[in-house]
């Protein structure tokens, strides 16, 4: 469930489930937690559901005060109060868009950005979705200079441009077009630039090749040429830097 922590209160003067100090930072946090129930542990997440904030508590007492929709949780050491933000039970959510960003995509807009923990479908438009809500066939990773979910299903063309002219990073400058509907075809333009026309998004780096792993997963498309091309260039890369 998609909470905000109200407040985080010391309970014990010798905690047992916990081995550092009360949580001052977490008081209006937006957080997942994906279980919540008396007797088991819970862990409280990042809204993106990747990073903890706490460890594994052990929930001694749980209430639910359903007309303000606030948990009261007690463990060995504190009591945990958080809002609960999502219906219960939640309603399933339309995944429509293929990218979801943490922050915009543009540095303007990046910088008056205030985040809720909700995504930006496409890198520009707010939503109620977190990251939670998305299915596993989303990577997650470094793409357009922030941090984002991009789908892997449903792909239909994939294009992997290497770069040959520096060999201080093995797939840094290298692109992987990504299209969900038009096959993807080379432009040249009039200052001889060569480019791409038809695709979706793009990745780079260490990235390229997670997302061909969920690509194998979830989408008929023939990864086998790509992969065969990233080799070329991890055998070029070794030539010239070794085993560093």
């Amino acid at each position: 469930m998609n909470v905000i922590v109200d407040s985080v209160k010391l309970i014990s003067d010798t905690p047992r489930d916990v081995k550092f100090a009360l949580f001052e930072d977490l008081p209006g946090f937006p957080g997942y937690i994906p279980k919540l129930k008396k007797g088991e542990v819970f862990r409280l997440y990042d809204s993106n559901a990747i990073t903890a904030r706490t460890p594994e508590l052990l929930a001694v007492e749980h209430t639910f005060d359903a007309q303000t929709r606030r948990h009261t949780v007690l463990t060995p050491a504190y009591e945990f109060v958080f809002q609960q933000m999502d219906e219960d039970p939640p309603k399933k959510k339309r995944i429509v868009a293929k990218l979801y960003m943490e922050t915009p995509i543009g540095r303007r807009a990046f910088e008056e950005y205030h985040s809720d923990g909700t995504l930006l479908a496409h890198g520009h438009y707010k939503t109620k979705i977190y990251a939670s809500d998305l299915p596993p066939w989303f990577l997650y990773g470094y793409m357009y200079k922030r941090h984002g979910f991009m789908s892997a299903k449903d792909v239909k063309y994939l294009l992997y441009k290497p770069n040959y002219h520096f060999d201080n990073h093995l797939f840094k400058y290298d692109t992987l077009f990504i299209s969900y509907e038009k096959p993807i075809i080379p432009m040249t333009y009039d200052d001889s630039f060569d480019w791409f026309d038809g695709y979706d998004y793009v990745l780079d780096g260490n990235a390229m090749e997670r997302f061909l792993d969920l690509v194998d997963q979830y989408s008929d498309c023939d990864t086998s040429s790509i992969r065969a091309e990233m080799e070329k260039k991890k055998a070029w890369y070794k030539e010239r830097n070794g085993d560093k």
